[in-house]
């Protein structure tokens, strides 16, 4: 590995970002339609307010003589709304008297009014009068639902909302519920014509107004808390969890008979969210065959990484994991059951993980062997491969990173058995996404696998796709409940799909793919908002199928992984009887077990960003792929070779830092004559990724609501210098162009708009990991390439919080006899960085 390291990018200028001017004040045509019929729309709102208002009094007044006691306020009632998001922004309406907890689809708002909703009457009012200030801003607001009832529909989760009906007063469920609490803080001062100690005195105001709305903030939280406290004591439920903070809402389960369930539902008015927690269940193995093995391991070195297997537990005695265990760690989170070993029947599943962390593809059978890291059990499936039921996986990820605080790395192969439909970021994910971003914590985890079989309407398993269609491999993305489940849709996690080691046909049964091919039990993307999910695939296997009578489902050794399993109940210690996401999944953890091992200084982004970096989509689509393949296989099969060094033919830069948002980090790789000179014409592939994170919060829809801040990369264009370059990107982007402006732009593959590059209805910017690559002849290069990591804010105000990042480009020629390692690092020697002032 010492022959071709990576290398450390040159940064070359610290400095101000203009961008683009985004937004437009373009009415929809529901608004102008309003404007037109002025009488008929006010006196149709006015009309919904005064019956929404009703609705919530009877609402109180039906508890009461239910005799259930008066703690809701009713000056703050809920309400549900659509506007015009082409010319409204969200955050005005706390002008009408209106708190946003949730934004939902297609302009949907679900919110309170805090006075009795005598500022939205009053807006109302003046747009009748065709009046005031405001005398047009309510032909923005296109409908209010003037019921209670709605919540029904817009707070329960879809699988909480078809057994609405059947909830039993008097029985016992595990629920979470999300509340929101979330202060407006006004926008970062500008400087503009100001002095520098003027500046700074508005710099000082606007710092001290925001603490104070962050104290309040909080004081409001721990009041809506206390309020939720006494709703669940009332009905003598019992919190399952802590309260998570996810800085615009916060999150709470608990236990509670449905009649409290019901009033929850429908009384408590800051609740945008209400979900039951599932009993996550893993599939089990169906075979085994015999394995004599015998080799010499030699244990880690003390000082080797530390990788935390979430899991059925391990069987920590087993003669190819025992030296690798950090015994004295093990835990089992499993209330009333402390032993840590795996006890799932088929050779277990925490095992199999355990051992594809340590010996990725090859298992030794003989011959001395040194493991490469330790592994730490934590069990939390129990012994039917399940969580228990009450289990909130949620806390349960807060419970066990705060027990393994020496791990950065924890493989997580559990996923709900359902597709993830919802409209906000899960609680289990965000939780994720909460710990990987304040203790550098990377998550590896599953997508999840599709059911052999299921009776649940709309969620088909393979043996129903098999009957009824549609064929292999269309299913896998035209069924929506084939998409990935969570926790695999969570933006700081990555996440792993599965594709086939082989093929299999015979005369009775035949493979669904061919090697390479996506498995047909693994889920697809894209994810969240359209986030590139699964990141990565690796070999999970494949099922096989009967050609005629009932199309049975079975495994086939040939086509499964070899996998270490528990020997409990007489199996063999090594076998061929498993497929799924949960076993793809650990060999790219193992490959960010290496990096953790190399290189122990570097963030968890950059672990990530070079595991992305090094994957690759199969030969016969990696040049010319099509959005269907990124559903599938995300960024492609990483490599541990290109993740953890070079060849003759490849280099790879890397750069970490932190820059704010309006503001860049510009970087430049120079380019060897030697490849660039005229009459060359080899082909090189330029492969870049980015990798960062930033707090998150809930109740907002989409990346860039969900993030506090967020980044993207720019690079300059073959015809571009690197003073043209800064100019385009720190002082006056106004419209890019394509590849960001610049001349002679290069054909990238997914590019950060959607009707550019060569997949199309994708943009990288919507992923908090951003890759892309081109290839471009070697006599096109220019003399040198710069590489810009910009800032953009979210929801966070303060610009001065810094986003930290990973930034990692490579060069390979495709002719493996161009020595591209030794020519660009010579060229690229490292000078001392220096900060450039940009007058502006």
């Amino acid at each position: 590995m010492a022959d071709f390291p990576h290398l450390r990018l040159t940064r070359k200028l610290f400095g101000a970002y203009n961008f683009p001017s985004g937004g437009n004040n373009k009415k929809g045509d529901e608004t102008i339609a309003n404007l037109a019929n002025r009488s008929s729309h006010g006196n149709a709102l006015k009309s919904q307010i005064n019956n929404l208002r009703d609705s919530w009094v009877q609402h109180l007044e039906e508890r009461k003589r239910n005799g259930l006691p008066d703690i809701f306020s009713k000056d703050i009632k809920p309400i549900y709304l659509q506007v015009d998001l082409d010319s409204f922004t969200l955050e005005s309406l706390r002008h009408w008297g209106i708190e946003i907890l949730s934004e939902e689809d297609n302009g949907f708002i679900i919110g309170v009014s805090v006075d009795d909703f005598n500022s939205l009457a009053d807006k109302i009012e003046q747009f009748l009068n065709n009046t005031g200030t405001y005398k047009n801003t309510a032909a923005k607001l296109w409908q209010i639902n003037d019921g209670v009832i709605w919540r029904l529909e817009h707070i329960l989760t879809p699988e909480l909302s078809q057994k609405w009906d059947q909830i039993i007063d008097d029985e016992e469920y595990n629920v979470y519920a999300g509340i929101a609490c979330y202060s407006f803080v006004k926008d970062y001062p500008e400087k503009k014509t100001l002095s520098d100690e003027a500046y700074q005195v508005k710099i000082a105001a606007w710092e001290a107004e925001r603490n104070n709305t962050l104290e309040a903030r909080d004081e409001e939280s721990f009041n809506r808390q206390d309020e939720f406290d006494r709703l669940i004591d009332l009905y003598s439920g019992e919190k399952i969890s802590g309260y998570i903070d996810f800085n615009d809402s916060f999150y709470v389960s608990f236990r509670i008979v449905g009649k409290g369930l019901k009033d929850i539902a429908l009384s408590y008015q800051y609740l945008y969210e209400l979900g039951e927690i599932n009993s996550y269940k893993l599939p089990t193995a169906t075979s085994d065959t015999y394995i004599e093995i015998n080799p010499d391991l030699i244990p880690p070195e003390a000082t080797d990484p530390k990788i935390c297997i979430i899991d059925s537990g391990i069987q920590e005695r087993h003669r190819l994991l025992e030296g690798a265990i950090d015994f004295g760690s093990s835990t089992s989170f499993i209330a009333h059951d402390s032993d840590v070993n795996d006890k799932v029947v088929g050779g277990g599943h925490g095992t199999k993980v355990a051992g594809a962390v340590l010996y990725y593809n090859s298992i030794p059978r003989t011959g001395q062997h040194t493991l490469p890291f330790w592994i730490q059990n934590a069990r939390v499936l129990d012994e039917h491969n399940k969580l228990p039921v009450g289990t909130d996986p949620a806390k349960l990820m807060i419970d066990v990173t705060n027990r393994f605080a020496e791990s950065r790395i924890f493989n997580l192969s559990i996923a709900e058995e359902r597709a993830f439909s919802g409209t906000h970021m899960p609680a289990w994910a965000a939780t994720i996404d909460k710990i990987s971003v304040e203790q550098d914590k990377l998550f590896i985890v599953s997508t999840g696998n599709i059911s052999l079989s299921s009776s649940i309407a709309g969620h088909p398993g393979l043996r129903e796709i098999l009957a009824s269609g549609p064929p292999y491999p269309d299913f896998l993305y035209d069924i929506l409940a084939n998409s990935i489940s969570s926790p695999g849709i969570s933006a700081f996690s990555l996440a792993v799909g599965s594709v086939c080691i082989g093929e299999f046909d015979n005369p009775d049964k035949k493979s669904f793919g061919h090697r390479d091919e996506p498995s047909s039990f693994t889920r697809t993307g894209l994810g969240l908002w359209d986030m590139i999910k699964p990141d990565v695939v690796e070999y999970g296997g494949d099922f096989v199928y009967e050609k005629l009578g009932n199309q049975l489902i079975s495994n086939e050794e040939s086509i499964s992984p070899e996998l270490v399993c528990s020997t409990r109940g007489g199996h063999s210690a090594v076998s061929k009887h498993s497929v799924g996401t949960s076993f793809a999944t650990p060999k790219v953890t193992h490959i960010a077990g290496w990096l953790n091992k190399n290189f122990p200084q570097l963030t968890t982004s950059s672990y990530k960003a070079l595991i992305v970096q090094s994957a690759r989509l199969p030969e016969n689509k990696w040049r010319n792929p099509s959005l269907t393949d990124l559903k599938c296989m995300g960024y492609g099969i990483p490599s541990l070779e290109r993740a953890t060094q070079n060849t003759a033919n490849r280099i790879t830069f890397l750069s970490e830092g932190e820059v704010n948002p309006k503001s860049a980090d510009v970087f430049m790789v120079k380019v060897p004559t030697a490849i660039n000179r005229p009459g060359l014409d080899n082909e090189i592939l330029i492969e870049i990724t980015l990798d960062f994170k930033t707090p998150v919060r809930r109740t907002r829809k989409y990346t860039k609501s969900y993030l506090a801040s967020w980044l993207s990369w720019e690079i300059s264009t073959p015809d571009e210098g690197y003073n043209e370059f800064c100019d385009r990107v720190i002082k006056s982007i106004d419209n890019p162009l394509i590849n960001g402006g610049g001349r002679g732009a290069m054909q990238w593959t997914i590019f950060n708009r959607g009707n550019n590059g060569i997949v199309r209805d994708v943009k990288r910017q919507d992923s908090t990991t951003q890759k892309d690559w081109a290839i471009i002849s070697s006599n096109k290069l220019p003399e040198e390439f710069s590489l810009a990591v910009v800032g953009h804010h979210g929801w966070e105000k303060d610009i001065k919080k810094k986003i930290p990042y990973s930034i990692v480009i490579s060069f390979e020629a495709l002719d493996t006899t161009i020595p591209i390692y030794e020519l660009f690092e010579i060229e690229n020697r490292v000078t001392v960085e220096q900060e450039v002032t940009i007058q502006s």
